[in-house]
């Protein structure tokens, strides 16, 4: 009985040994993005990371296994080098604009160490994979009012949006699907021109802030890019578009700045580089194109603002709001009255002429809130998936188009 028990734990304390081992000698890797759209080229970063105290060393490389089409891998780097303990392995897969959608497989063969002092080592390989997704539909520029909330927790935050509906003095909120999600932002807007939400990503912790893009369906959060003339770790809090496309937006340093077309640039230009560090949200009246912004005081918190120098002229803000309830999104309808959704969850019609208030329903209370809606009128088409193009099997193609027509005034028009 003994001698069994003894062999009995002498074949676990093996067994023990041996998955110890394997789990000593487990190589990581990861593909960053992960997931995107097809909308536009995109570089992947294929990083193999080596177990504590160990390196990979000559003969590791990444390379294309499998997928819907071939994709181009670079040449392999070791950072630092070969002979650190630690280090990590790198290839950029380079995907063009319009990649075909799909998953796409990387194999990282590898030689790795398996001792401190690297005098032994194993060969292996890993697999990442890449999910490629068709864009994401506009969300539309049809007066819809949308909500973002969260901490500001960095770029890898929790930001979450609702797209709200109306009942009478009732609002609902309803959840608005973010994918891949894990992303924080503020200062938002909806571009007339092509329908989507473009926000301002937290930035990583000493670096720039990012420009997101975020759309209907599928992979909808797309991350554009760092803004050059934003200063490391600058947050932006309050954002709109104007009619032609110009999306304008804040900054906690006080910087007030616009992007010409952020459809395809992300050059931001300084219009005023003081002033604005108390500001919530910023909306332009789409009947007269005047900007308005909130702050987050308790008096004094409604602004007219110059959209070509930043200049700031009070509109008093009659009521007191108390606390810390301020306007943390401001936006217009199509025939410019101007609405605030306030913090603590009211949400009121504003005077624009001394910021006087009229109860407009009660909704949720948010932290960390912004809104945007879109009410320039604009005849939005969203012909995404239609078969509009003439083949030679169907040379007259016939399809339908829904349309939504907005009045801009007050009156019946024929």
């Amino acid at each position: 009985m003994k001698n069994f028990t003894f062999s009995k734990w002498l074949f676990l304390l093996m067994l023990f040994a041996i998955l110890g081992a394997d789990e000593a000698f487990s190589q990581t890797g990861l593909a960053s993005p992960s997931a995107f759209s097809n909308s536009s080229a995109t570089p992947v970063t294929l990083t193999g990371t080596p177990p504590s105290n160990r390196r990979f060393i000559s003969s590791s490389s990444w390379s294309f296994v499998s997928g819907p089409q071939t994709i181009s891998v670079g040449s392999t780097s070791f950072s630092p080098n070969q002979t650190s303990n630690n280090n990590s392995v790198a290839a950029t897969a380079s995907f063009p604009s319009g990649a075909v959608a799909g998953t796409y497989t990387f194999k990282l063969n590898y030689t790795v160490t398996t001792n401190s002092g690297g005098t032994t080592s194993t060969t292996g390989s890993l697999n990442v994979t890449v999910t490629v997704s068709n864009p994401s539909a506009p969300v539309g520029c049809n007066g819809q009012f949308y909500v973002s909330h969260g901490p500001i927790s960095g770029s890898t935050g929790s930001t979450l949006l609702e797209k709200l509906s109306f009942s009478g003095l009732t609002i609902t909120p309803n959840s608005f699907g973010l994918n891949p999600g894990s992303i924080g932002f503020n200062a938002m807007g909806i571009n007339p021109i092509d329908g989507y939400i473009y926000a301002i990503r937290y930035p990583a912790s000493g670096a720039k802030a990012h420009l997101l893009k975020i759309g209907s369906g599928g992979i909808n959060e797309v991350d554009l890019g760092a803004i050059p003339a934003l200063s490391n770790d600058e947050i932006a809090y309050s954002a709109c578009f104007d009619a032609d496309g110009t999306f304008y937006f804040t900054t906690q340093s006080g910087r007030f700045f616009k992007i010409a077309n952020p459809i395809s640039s992300l050059t931001a230009i300084l219009i005023s580089g003081s002033g604005f560090d108390s500001f919530a949200d910023i909306a332009i009246n789409p009947v007269d194109g005047q900007m308005y912004g909130t702050t987050n005081g308790n008096t004094g918190w409604l602004y007219k603002i110059n959209k070509t120098n930043g200049v700031r002229t009070s509109v008093s803000g009659v009521p007191n709001l108390g606390g810390s309830n301020f306007f943390a999104s401001l936006f217009f309808d199509e025939i410019g009255q101007m609405f605030g959704y306030r913090s603590d969850g009211p949400f009121y019609l504003i005077s624009k002429t001394n910021g006087a208030l009229t109860s407009a329903g009660n909704g949720t209370s948010y932290s960390g809130a912004d809104g945007c809606s879109c009410s320039f009128g604009r005849v939005f088409h969203d012909l995404t998936g239609a078969t509009i193009c003439p083949t030679q099997l169907n040379q007259h193609p016939v399809f339908n188009i829904t349309v939504s027509v907005t009045n801009q005034s007050s009156g019946q028009k024929t």
